[in-house]
């Protein structure tokens, strides 16, 4: 299977440690427009904010764009916080491999705006893989980010309020079943952990020009979790499908390997390639 992160980093210099990581199987990633679309649109049956029904204003929760026109790339505002990430796998010398990943928070201001914050994550593999699938340590860095849209740049954010802000106003159907939306309660979602060769992979197989991250549902043998989904250019589950071509995982598609921290805030399960 063709390496397509060798043509990120042949492209990006600050990007070719990426070839040094375990390499991930980007067909197990990838989520067509349907099935992304059907995750976005079931956050208005099984969530609320302060008792309010989720509406289109609600997303996508957040744009990470090109701004101003004169940043070169995509990559730019994400090289910090992929640095950072590479950092927190120092610390393991007797790693045998590992992969680079972005935990984006979910995050509500007193005004109910979405604000997210974003936490470099270095997962760490000690054992052999099975069947091609690793399973990896999370090394969390220190700080968390925010995407400061009139700069164009990630900031480290003195304020990590709006993480509790959304725990005291999501509303959740925990289950299919539920007639209610229960409050936040240990075991739900905070944050989702996303490796970084799958957003460099999206921006270059979009040629994209801004990064949407959407609010969505995961349903796991009917438990509802509150997710996220990213899309490139404003992918939208009411536009007309686009063409996707098989020899490019990622053409046109959302990027969900997302995992739920919690629960899998300590050991993720990742597919790679063959």
């Amino acid at each position: 299977m063709k390496n397509r992160n060798e043509e990120i980093a042949k492209e990006i210099i600050a990007l070719a440690l990426i070839l040094q990581e375990d390499q991930i199987d980007l067909n197990f990633v990838a989520k067509d427009k349907i099935l992304g679309g059907k995750e976005i649109n079931d956050c208005y049956a099984y969530l609320r904010i302060n008792g309010n029904p989720f509406s289109s204003l609600d997303r996508p929760l957040g744009v990470i764009d090109v701004f101003p026109a004169s940043a070169p790339n995509l990559y730019e505002p994400f090289i910090v916080l992929y640095e950072k990430a590479n950092l927190a796998t120092q610390d393991d010398p007797d790693k045998i491999g590992y992969i680079t990943a972005l935990a984006i928070y979910f995050g509500l201001d007193e005004n109910d705006n979405w604000n997210l914050l974003y936490q470099p994550v270095g997962l760490v593999r000690f054992k052999d893989t099975v069947n091609n699938w690793g399973e990896y340590q999370t090394r969390f860095y220190g700080k968390k980010y925010l995407f400061n849209k009139n700069a164009g740049n990630f900031e480290v954010a003195n304020n990590w309020k709006v993480t509790a802000n959304y725990e005291s106003a999501i509303g959740i159907k925990h289950d299919e079943q539920s007639t209610t939306f229960d409050s936040h309660r240990p075991g739900d979602a905070e944050c989702v952990i996303m490796p970084f060769q799958e957003i460099f992979n999206l921006i270059k197989h979009n040629n994209a020009t801004e990064i949407t991250i959407y609010s969505a549902i995961q349903n796991g043998a009917g438990k509802i979790f509150h997710s996220l989904i990213i899309a490139p250019n404003g992918v939208n589950p009411p536009n007309a499908i686009m063409a996707l071509e098989l020899s490019n995982e990622l053409k046109a598609k959302y990027a969900n390997l997302g995992q739920l921290c919690p629960p899998n805030c300590d050991r993720i399960g990742i597919k790679l390639n063959s």
